[in-house]
């Protein structure tokens, strides 16, 4: 072979590393797109999941019977705007309020209680009510009646330290009073919490909201597991600032307006 054509030769041979050479390189590029895509598949799953299941226990809540058994008692935070009042149920949130803290629930509910219950005692009547808050109550302690139901209003004073919802030990023997008188008859029960419009100024509270609340459920926790009343009869709502009886601009006002009701709800029949 002559030494010209030896060279070509030898000069297509070492080309033909570049070819191998690039093939390679195509497949790897072919494989790395294929394992982004199925990793942008596996991502879009994973963040899809909590969607889901949320999704799931909205609807499976939505689809309980009203009625249904069980133990739990309800807790909810309720806005200015909301119409819970009378039908002791939290408002339902549109589609475009996702954003806004109007209403927020805190636990989770196993009954409506817009009713009370048909079996065992007899619901009272506001003069009897009346008769006993004056009786066993003291002067803390005030009655009314409503379209929900007969309202006992106690001074938040009387059960709390400003700001904090552990309930005074000095309180007890008023909550078994209560207590005592709400074992006798079959209604439901709404612990309502309720404050002035001072701002909350330490790191338990955000708001308060968050403050009536768990005063509201405080509460409805020493009725259930301290006296043993039935929690399928209870809900705890918190108003917050937002539900006044006076006006927040004098010191009187602000007092009557830092309050818990016991609501003994009326009977539907």
């Amino acid at each position: 072979m002559s030494p010209k054509k030896k060279g070509k030769g030898l000069e297509s041979a070492a080309d033909n590393w570049l070819i191998s050479y690039a093939d390679m390189m195509t497949l790897l590029l072919f494989l790395f797109i294929i394992l982004y895509q199925v990793a942008a598949q596996k991502s879009k799953s994973v963040q899809a999941a909590p969607a889901a299941a949320a999704s799931a226990v909205s609807s499976a809540s939505s689809q309980s019977p009203a009625g249904a058994s069980g133990k739990a008692a309800s807790y909810y935070y309720i806005s200015k705007s909301s119409s819970a009042v009378s039908s002791a149920a939290p408002a339902k949130s549109s589609p475009g309020a996702a954003g806004k803290k109007s209403s927020a629930r805190t636990g989770s509910r196993s009954k409506t209680a817009a009713g009370a219950k048909s079996s065992g005692g007899k619901s009272p009547t506001y003069g009897e009510a009346k008769a006993f808050a004056n009786s066993s109550l003291g002067s803390n302690v005030s009655v009314k009646q409503t379209q929900t139901g007969i309202v006992f209003d106690i001074q938040a004073e009387v059960l709390f330290d400003p700001g904090k919802s552990q309930i005074k030990a000095g309180s007890f023997s008023l909550l078994n009073r209560i207590a005592n008188y709400l074992k006798s008859l079959p209604n439901d029960i709404i612990i309502a919490g309720y404050t002035d419009n001072q701002p909350v100024h330490n790191s338990s509270y955000q708001s308060n909201w968050e403050l009536s609340c768990d005063r509201a459920a405080k509460v409805l926790r020493y009725f259930t597991d301290t006296e043993k009343l039935s929690p399928e009869r209870f809900q705890a709502v918190g108003y917050g600032e937002y539900r006044p009886i006076a006006d927040n601009a004098t010191a009187n006002g602000k007092f009557q307006n830092r309050r818990v009701e016991i609501i003994v709800v009326k009977s539907s029949g």
